[in-house]
């Protein structure tokens, strides 16, 4: 039997302002499957949040979920308030651009066919409409700019591009749609490992410039500990355990959590329970210029 959530925090205050992102007691079934089971969390404004789990936890299903891209058995999941499955038509597809996802696998997210200025204008022309041509590509120019890439790149393709490229690409695509709330499934995981640390300071330079929050999907404890302001341990489709990351990471109280971290190799485990000063510049976590077009 799954324990329940063994530590629970509140969203941190803010000021009478919605949680931008709101789960509550959601139930996601295949078949007689429940893939999710009683899941309730809180994303507030400008805040990362990670679910952690191994491979077939549900934490892939509860993001698809807070998509819009599964309906679930019982429950709710709120954007900014609004319930996914009660908004329909025209007020449905604006919630939708209110939240957007970051793929793992960023060759398999992009067109090979379009160049980068298309693979970002497209987004844009659903965003803008009302933008002229010239000012949809002001606003690529000013898009790649901030996830560092340079005009050089504009007419490029994705086989002309590394991964990290690429996952910027896909990052920008994402910021087009001007979002509250970025949902990134495992980011890093597809990266060279001398490229994930820049694809994740970009991600919380980002966070911080444009007041994103953020909905992270992940099973790697090194990742986590890089973004988040809070966790979520799922097992089974369930939350086993709920804080602050760094109570979590260096004190946790369930079983399973436990387990997690003393399955990472010994100094990646160490940076984990020290802390973010304790990262080395060899780990995923590690420093790293978030200008760097790699």
């Amino acid at each position: 039997m799954i324990p329940d959530t063994t530590r629970t925090t509140d969203a941190p205050d803010v000021s009478g302002v919605p949680a931008v992102l709101r789960v509550q007691d959601l139930v996601v079934t295949y078949g007689r499957h429940r893939a999710v089971d009683g899941v309730g969390f809180a994303v507030a404004p400008g805040e990362s949040y990670a679910v952690v789990g191994e491979s077939g936890c549900g934490k892939t299903t509860l993001a698809r979920t807070v998509l819009g891209l599964l309906r679930p058995a019982a429950g709710e999941v709120a954007l900014e308030g609004v319930r996914l499955d009660q908004a329909r038509g025209r007020d449905l597809r604006a919630l939708r651009r209110r939240v957007q996802i970051v793929f793992q696998n960023p060759f398999a997210a992009l067109n090979p066919r379009m160049t980068v200025a298309r693979l970002v204008d497209e987004p844009l022309r659903l965003a803008q409409p009302g933008l002229t041509a010239a000012g949809r590509a002001e606003a690529v120019s000013a898009l790649l700019a901030s996830v560092g890439l340079a005009d050089r790149f504009l007419g490029r393709r994705p086989h002309e591009l590394s991964g990290g490229q690429c996952q910027r690409v896909a990052i920008a695509r994402a910021l087009a749609m001007d979002p509250v709330l970025l949902v990134l499934d495992e980011p890093t995981s597809a990266l060279d490992v001398s490229v994930q640390a820049q694809v994740l300071n970009l991600l919380a330079d980002l966070r911080q410039r444009r007041g994103l929050a953020y909905l992270l999907i992940s099973h790697d404890l090194g990742v986590v500990r890089h973004l988040a302001d809070r966790i979520g341990v799922m097992s089974a489709g369930r939350l086993v355990e709920e804080g602050p990351a760094q109570e979590v990471l260096s004190a946790p109280a369930a079983d399973y959590t436990r387990a997690l971290i003393a399955a990472v190799p010994g100094r990646g485990r160490a940076a984990l329970v020290g802390g973010a000063g304790a990262a080395t510049a060899s780990g995923p976590g590690a420093p790293g210029s978030t200008g760097s077009s790699q």
